[in-house]
């Protein structure tokens, strides 16, 4: 049996001695928060932890105490200048006296905070964060989706009870212009230690309705600004950047941004300020809508302008032209018909003169010679009237043929027969290599119009 031995209390207090005479004064100590809470009696407990840079392992531990006194000044003192609480997962400094007890053991009597060390070391972590984004290549990817000029589907990710999700829902369904809406709430906590996880599932779920939502909105509204911590989270701004829709922010601060809001595709002061985005952008799509249709029109009316004063140059050109033919055809007429009388009175003269030279020979066949003449003349002036009428019914005819042309190649009488112009941008497309899936066309019919969406494209093989 040993000569000497002492009593487990004998062994503390000798312990508590030692370390008082080490630790006599006051001293500053760089630690992690790794619990913290605060009991009925206003005192505020935390678990203090130091952990390896490179493997992230715990390497040593230590109880620490704020009594109620103090706790009332630093916990306002610290969450004004570092603006955020003194919660698990921030390193502090802190000046602590050094405490043993028989009883609880060794712990840490805190006295003071230095906030500036906090500042700094979440400074240098969102720094690390934004340049451990940018180095993987992922900082720009939300912000380079293309947003939907009017979206409509929009999920929103919220507390349920938060004020400033009815301020973002009634802003949009009580909108002036009357637009539509189709909101899904995914509800998240927004803030405290339990923030960021829940975002993420939210997230999550979102992903899950494959391209349903055209939008997603992250809105905070209310709150006090020390809880914003987990909008500086690494692993919520990588999945912001994941996510294959628009995210627009608005987590209810001015004062500083989140990594949660510079990776994002818009960044947005209040939730309120989100609808009014989502309103904004919806007004400027429909003004274009207008626009487009006032330039459409307005093409349109200048076109049909031209195309009639056209058509009436053309008519009007072609009747002095028929009327010059037809008066040169009828000139030709009454030469050739004047001719043809010079003739026959030739021909009947030279007969009378045979006729009075033969009367004698010939006084039998008279009666018959002239019989036949009369004949032959009247043959004559048939086949000439004849002549005469089918010249000007084939010139009538050609004029006939020419006005219905004239009106067949109106745009006005092509539309009638079935046929349509469909223009994008005020340009008739002429083949499909002018056209994107998702873009919007105009088809013009000879009575109204169709405004379509292109959904698929079907190119022409060319043929060898």
């Amino acid at each position: 049996m040993p000569e000497s031995k002492i009593t487990l209390s004998e062994l503390n207090l000798m312990v508590r001695n030692a370390l008082q005479d080490a630790f006599p004064d006051t001293i500053w100590v760089v630690a992690e928060i790794a619990e913290q809470k605060q009991n009925q009696t206003g005192h505020c407990y935390l678990e203090l932890i130091e952990k390896d840079e490179q493997t992230d392992r715990v390497t040593a531990r230590a109880r620490a105490t704020i009594w109620a006194s103090l706790w009332r000044m630093l916990k306002p003192y610290f969450e004004s200048v570092t603006g955020r609480p003194l919660s698990a997962g921030i390193k502090v400094l802190v000046q602590a006296s050094v405490e043993f007890h028989e009883v609880y053991g060794f712990s840490l009597n805190i006295r003071d905070i230095d906030p500036t060390y906090t500042i700094g070391d979440l400074s240098r972590k969102r720094a690390e964060t934004i340049s451990r984004l940018k180095k993987e290549g992922v900082f720009e990817m939300n912000r380079e989706l293309s947003m939907s000029l009017a979206p409509r589907n929009i999920a929103v990710i919220s507390s349920p009870t938060a004020a400033g999700l009815g301020d973002f829902v009634d802003q949009l369904e009580k909108n002036e212009y009357g637009f539509q809406y189709t909101l899904r709430l995914f509800p998240a906590v927004m803030q405290g230690e339990n923030a960021e996880q829940s975002i993420r599932t939210a997230m999550d779920q979102v992903y899950s309705f494959d391209g349903f939502f055209d939008v997603l909105v992250l809105i905070r509204g209310g709150g006090a600004t020390t809880d914003l911590g987990c909008f500086d989270s690494y692993e919520l701004a990588y999945y912001i950047t994941q996510l294959p829709i628009p995210v627009i922010t608005g987590i209810g601060h001015e004062r500083d941004e989140s990594v949660a809001d510079l990776v994002a595709n818009v960044r947005v002061k209040t939730p309120t300020a989100a609808a009014e985005f989502l309103i904004g952008r919806s007004l400027s799509f429909l003004r274009r809508i207008d626009e487009s249709q006032q330039r459409f029109t307005k093409t349109v009316q200048s076109r049909l302008s031209f195309e009639r004063m056209r058509n009436s140059r053309i008519v009007a050109g072609l009747r002095p032209m028929v009327a010059r033919m037809l008066q040169s055809r009828q000139h030709q007429l009454e030469i050739n018909q004047s001719r043809c009388v010079s003739l026959v009175s030739a021909l009947l003269a030279g007969h009378k003169n045979l006729l009075q030279q033969k009367s004698n020979q010939l006084n039998q066949q008279t009666g018959m010679v002239l019989l036949q003449a009369k004949n032959r003349l009247q043959v004559d002036r048939i086949r000439l009237k004849t002549a005469y009428r089918s010249l000007l019914n084939g010139e009538m005819l050609k004029l006939h043929n020419l006005e219905k042309a004239n009106r067949l190649v109106s745009p006005v009488n092509v539309l009638r027969r079935g046929y349509s112009i469909t223009v994008q941008n005020g340009k008739a497309i002429k083949n499909s290599d002018q056209v994107e899936s998702g873009t919007s066309i105009r088809t013009i019919l000879s009575s109204g119009e169709i405004i379509s969406v292109v959904e698929k494209l079907k190119k022409q093989k060319k043929s060898l």
